[in-house]
């Protein structure tokens, strides 16, 4: 053999013998060792996360007074609506006969028409609906329809009013 052909045999045995050492060793020990480094990742992150939950438990708290402070239970401009309209209800001696879903005039407009029946005395459903118009900022009144109604059976007479209040967004 001539000493080339064997530097070439000798060359090409290192090789295997390498490519063979990382296979049966070293790989393990890589993907170990990668295993350990995203081990410690996550221990890292699990050490703040007591602090976390207090700092977070702290700003629900701040919040919560906040929106008790200024009477907000919901996101829901509908439900505030409706929350205040039962307050102003009780206060004043009427009835909500009904209350429907609101009515979108235009998609460019973003309007909302709210419908809803009280029946009650002539002056308890105007101060109710003056709470709701200019103290409670809900939107305007765009129509107040009143029809008396007289109740045969038990010989009384009641006053309903359909609401119609606008809302734009």
């Amino acid at each position: 053999m001539k000493l080339n052909l064997r530097n070439k045999l000798l060359f090409g045995g290192i090789l295997l013998m390498l490519f063979c050492s990382y296979k049966l060793a070293l790989q393990k020990t890589v993907a170990v060792w990668h295993e350990f480094t995203d081990l410690e990742m996550q221990l890292a992150s699990v050490q703040h996360i007591p602090e976390q939950m207090a700092r977070l438990t702290q700003k629900e708290i701040y919040y919560d007074s906040i929106l008790a402070q200024r009477e907000f239970g919901s996101n829901s401009f509908q439900h505030n609506l409706l929350k205040t309209l039962n307050e102003e209800v009780q206060k004043n001696g009427v009835q909500v006969l009904d209350f429907k879903q609101p009515l979108i005039a235009d998609q460019n407009e973003a309007s909302e028409t709210y419908r809803f029946g009280l029946r009650g005395g002539y002056t308890a459903i105007l101060k109710t609906l003056y709470h709701l118009e200019q103290k409670g900022s809900y939107g305007a009144i765009v129509h107040i329809g009143f029809k008396k109604e007289k109740n045969l059976q038990r010989r009384q007479e009641n006053l309903e009013a359909v609401v119609f209040l606008q809302h734009q967004q």
